[in-house]
Parts: structure tokens; C-alpha cells; sequence
């Protein structure tokens, strides 16, 4: 366990079952940190996963670059 502040914010570093965990804590003061990283911990113990995105493992060559097309190259890149 390890929280520590870096600039303005705390974090929380910590391992479980051989992984690195480095969050920031959404509380901003030392108290909060450690209970999120408690939370983090039971929801690790639970099998829940941690990250909000969603899993794009079946997603093909062809979708993914349509995605990509549509949504960096048309915002990004000049007409000409």
C-alpha cells in the first residue's frame, strides 16, 4: 500500500495478485485515498473490473478503421 501526493493530487499504488495498480483518488485529501483504495480492493476481490471502457476484443481490422476514419480523420486532418 502506498498513497502518496504528487503535485495536488493523492494517489494510491498498490499490487494484487501480481499486478501494478496506480490510480488517482477522486477524494483530495489523504482519508479518501485509502478508502478508495480499499474499494479498488474489494472490487478486485470480487473479480470486478476496474476500468470504465468498454472491451473492444472482437472488434475486426475493417470496423476499426472505419471508427478511426470517421472519427479522427474527418475532425483532424484539412480538406485539401
Amino acid at each position: 500500500m502506498s498513497i502518496r501526493k504528487i503535485k495536488k493530487s493523492w494517489w494510491i499504488d498498490f499490487q494484487f495478485n501480481g499486478i501494478r495498480y496506480r490510480k488517482r483518488s477522486p477524494a483530495n485529501s489523504r482519508e479518501g485515498a485509502k478508502n478508495y483504495e480499499s474499494l479498488l480492493r474489494q472490487k478486485l476481490a470480487k473479480g470486478q473490473n476496474l476500468e470504465n471502457r468498454e472491451d473492444k476484443g472482437d472488434m475486426t481490422f475493417e470496423k476499426f478503421s472505419k471508427e478511426w476514419f470517421e472519427v479522427y480523420v474527418k475532425n483532424n486532418n484539412k480538406y485539401s
